[in-house]
C-alpha cells in the first residue's frame, strides 16, 4: 500500500466536497510526487513512537478517500498533533506537496 507524506505543504479544510479531477489511484500509479490532493478524511490513529535514534515522535494515520479510491496518509511529528486538532472524520481537505512512498507504516 502507498503512503503520502507531507513535505511541508499546506493543509486546507474544505466546507463542501470538491469535484475530483484525477482519481487518487491514478495519481499513485503515475507519480512519486503529488502537488495537490483532495478527499474526505477518516482518522485511523494517533501513535507515539520511538525512532531508531531513540527520539519520541508522533504518527497520525489517516485515510483520504475520493469518489474512486482511498489512500493512507501518514503525518509525522508535531505536525500530527497540530493537524489532529483541526480536522475531524468526514471533513474534506486538500493537501499539497506530497511524496508517494511504500513503507511499513502503510501496511
Amino acid at each position: 500500500m502507498y503512503s503520502l507524506e507531507n513535505l511541508g505543504g499546506d493543509l486546507q479544510i474544505a466546507t463542501k466536497k470538491a469535484e475530483s479531477v484525477i482519481p487518487i489511484a491514478t495519481l499513485l500509479e503515475k507519480y512519486s510526487f503529488i502537488q495537490k490532493i483532495k478527499g474526505e478524511v477518516q482518522i485511523e490513529a494517533l501513535k507515539e513512537l520511538t525512532t531508531k535514534k531513540g527520539e519520541q515522535t508522533f504518527l497520525l494515520a489517516l485515510v483520504l478517500n475520493d469518489d474512486f479510491d482511498s489512500v493512507k496518509l501518514n503525518i509525522w511529528g508535531m505536525d500530527a498533533v497540530e493537524i489532529l486538532g483541526i480536522i475531524e472524520d468526514g471533513c474534506f481537505i486538500m493537501i499539497s506537496n506530497l511524496s508517494v512512498k511504500i513503507n511499513t507504516y502503510t501496511q
